[in-house]
């Protein structure tokens, strides 16, 4: 049976399961102890068939697994994706409470997932680029969308929106916000995979929190940004003309678009190594209202560990 504490022995092993360092599993998990119990002790409702609490906080049935533990089983079923069936054999429990407290922890790290917009210092005027380059809007963040596939509702009218004439698969699909350093400013809600990148932009707020002169790198299919929000800058890829070929000057930027662009195709790339964004998704079948819900594990991705410590206090303990 798989534990915190028998895990924890193997730092290799550990992070082959978690996709986490041991260092840093602690830091997200005394975070989210943190905000469970803020959580818990505030809710109006109890837990499970909710209804108005009469009791005091942490009354009623306990989870079968401990803290760390539950925290520990949600991170590899995000990374491996089993069954809950193989899960909970894995962690010596039964199935339905495996699948309770996955998503009970996933929701938790959902609400924890706020990222405020980091601003980069500006560089000093005069240093190496030239005076029109400083005038220019800085690009604050890289945006792009990532598909994935899962199973086809049934019915015409409930498959329709999920399919994607791109990928020519039922896929749902979700936008990032990166930052040039490669750190996640912002993750959209999942939507079904026909909706187009700049329908979800809109529907994600991420422009309205820009300054004036700060701008956005994307790829072509953002092509008609700067009409929707005429007071953002989008730096957008130029494409070829018809039945022409682009000038060296639009290849050169087209370049170096691309090279700055990387950042966000490595993030997505960094999340294809959890098997429940990299596999069909199989958890239900979708419904156009509901297929958000269904992605916990890009709330992962919105809720690392701080890369400097976290401000949860000290005074809350691991256990086994």
């Amino acid at each position: 049976m798989i534990t915190y504490r028998s895990l924890s022995r193997t730092p290799a092993a550990f992070k082959s399961l978690t996709g986490l360092s041991v260092a840093e599993f602690d830091a997200l998990c005394r975070e989210w102890i943190h905000a469970d119990a803020v959580a818990r002790a505030n809710a109006p409702l109890t837990r499970e068939d909710p209804h108005p609490r009469q009791r005091a906080p942490g009354a009623g049935r306990k989870w079968g697994l401990e803290a760390p533990t539950r925290l520990l089983a949600a991170l590899v079923w995000l990374k491996l994706y089993p069954t809950w069936e193989v899960l909970g054999f894995l962690f010596g429990v039964e199935e339905s409470a495996t699948r309770r407290s996955t998503q009970d922890v996933l929701a938790r790290l959902e609400s924890m997932a706020v990222f405020p917009l980091e601003r980069r210092p500006r560089r000093t005027p005069g240093k190496s680029l030239s005076k029109l380059i400083e005038d220019c809007p800085v690009v604050e963040v890289i945006l792009d969308s990532h598909e994935q596939r899962t199973r086809r509702p049934t019915g015409w009218e409930r498959q329709k929106p999920f399919y994607s004439g791109k990928k020519k698969a039922h896929t749902l699909k979700t936008q990032a916000a990166v930052s040039l350093e490669g750190r996640v400013q912002a993750v959209s809600e999942s939507v079904p995979g026909s909706t187009s990148d700049l329908a979800l932009l809109e529907r994600s707020g991420v422009v309205e929190r820009l300054g004036p002169d700060e701008a956005v790198g994307v790829d072509k299919a953002y092509v008609g940004a700067e009409a929707r929000f005429p007071g953002t800058t989008f730096y957008v890829p130029v494409k070829k003309p018809p039945g022409g070929e682009r000038t060296p000057e639009e290849t050169r930027y087209n370049r170096t678009l691309a090279s700055v662009r990387i950042v966000v195709e490595h993030f997505f790339a960094r999340l294809s190594r959890f098997g429940a964004l990299a596999q069909v998704w199989d958890t239900g079948a979708p419904t156009t209202a509901e297929s958000s819900a269904w992605r916990p594990g890009w709330r992962i991705a919105r809720s690392p560990p701080p890369p400097h410590g976290c401000s949860v206090p000290e005074s809350v303990e691991m256990k086994a």
